[in-house]
């Protein structure tokens, strides 16, 4: 499945935490991946350009520039300037920080797992897309949202294709190889 751009807007601020925000609305309004979202660097960002350079995961693209919204300039700008110094005592070089950097030095970024928690917490207080959650047993007897912070990735191409968006201008955007 994919979302509306009403339902992003809403499952965004459905986020309980301002980095949590800052980080959705990253991700829907770039197309990237978790693991890229969460490696995002400070020295990168361009707030004035609405542009961030993102080393890509995955395979082997490399390093590619994807552009931001207005609505996520504000987001990041506010994060940035009032919230990510609660994050970590340190100047760290990446834009999303994980609490407690000191006692975590080799991975002073937010990891993929607290996403994905932020991203569930979102979904489960979003009432907006609640129609498209369900969810399956595991092989192990858990169960497992369908909805997965990937929606955000499949949404932005789904936008993108749709409002005319050239397919190769999308693959080189997305990092694809093919």
């Amino acid at each position: 499945p994919t979302l509306t751009p009403d339902e992003i807007s809403a499952l965004v601020d459905s986020a309980q935490t301002m980095r949590g925000r800052a980080m959705l609305s990253l991700m829907a309004s770039t197309g990237i991946r978790a693991k890229e979202c969460c490696q995002a660097r400070l020295d990168t960002l361009d707030l004035d350009e609405r542009s961030l350079v993102v080393e890509t995961v995955k395979t082997d693209f490399g390093k590619r520039t994807v552009y931001f919204d207005r609505k996520t300039r504000r987001i990041l700008r506010k994060y940035i300037q009032k919230y990510r110094e609660k994050y970590a005592e340190t100047n760290d070089e990446y834009l999303f920080l994980r609490r407690n950097v000191n006692q975590h030095k080799e991975n002073a970024h937010v990891s993929t797992d607290r996403l994905r928690e932020e991203f569930v917490e979102a979904v489960l207080n979003c009432e907006q897309i609640q129609g498209k959650v369900d969810y399956e047993e595991m092989s192990d007897g858990r169960e497992r949202c369908t909805v997965t912070s990937h929606i955000l990735r499949r949404s932005f191409s789904q936008a993108w294709v749709d409002s005319g968006g050239d397919i190769m201008s999308l693959k080189n955007h997305q990092g694809w190889e093919n």
